[in-house]
């Protein structure tokens, strides 16, 4: 199963594989991270003891990455995981909670990238998937903290599979390179 879920997907993984074998996920550095949106909306109408499960604990997972213009091997992550967009707080609805959470993230590679002799693609992936890893987690704990508060049981995020997390790191990493 692991093999599987581990085998180059796509055109830029086929690329890189080789060259992130020497990438270690130590060598990302956090320098800081803070939370740019935080919003959890309890639904009035939702029934803890009724039978129906919740109609929509689907979610929305939006990434953004961009690395500085002045230093090659430092990198930038914004991740925002909501409820479903079909999710609206109405008297039918059957989900606790809606919401959204958003996380920008600084990181460093502290690796020689020229020792490494790494293709630029490949650090800029391996970069984006381990950031978001990383993000990911202190997601699921600030959803986890909001929601606790709240009138019904807190809301914690599942595991995002990890061939979902390439193909958001794939689509983030063409998207910034037509925006530069």
């Amino acid at each position: 199963y692991f093999m599987v879920c581990y085998r180059a997907e796509s055109k830029l993984m086929k690329e890189t594989q080789r060259e992130m074998r020497s990438i270690r996920a130590e060598d990302f550095f956090l320098h800081e991270y803070f939370f740019s949106n935080q919003s959890v909306e309890a639904n009035p109408y939702f029934d803890p003891d009724g039978n129906e499960e919740c109609d929509g604990h689907k979610l929305q997972l939006d990434l953004k990455l961009s690395k500085d213009n002045e230093k090659e091997n430092v990198f930038f992550t914004e991740i925002t995981v909501s409820s479903d967009e079909d999710i609206v707080i109405k008297e039918n609805s059957h989900c606790p909670y809606e919401f959204k959470v958003s996380v920008f993230g600084n990181f460093e590679f502290k690796a020689e990238v020229e020792e490494l002799n790494l293709h630029g693609k490949a650090l800029e992936f391996h970069a984006g998937l381990t950031c978001t890893q990383i993000l990911l987690g202190a997601i699921r704990e600030r959803l986890s903290e909001l929601t606790s508060r709240g009138p019904w049981d807190k809301v914690l995020l599942q595991s995002i599979g990890i061939s979902t997390l390439r193909s958001k790191v794939e689509s983030a990493l063409q998207e910034a390179d037509k925006e530069s």
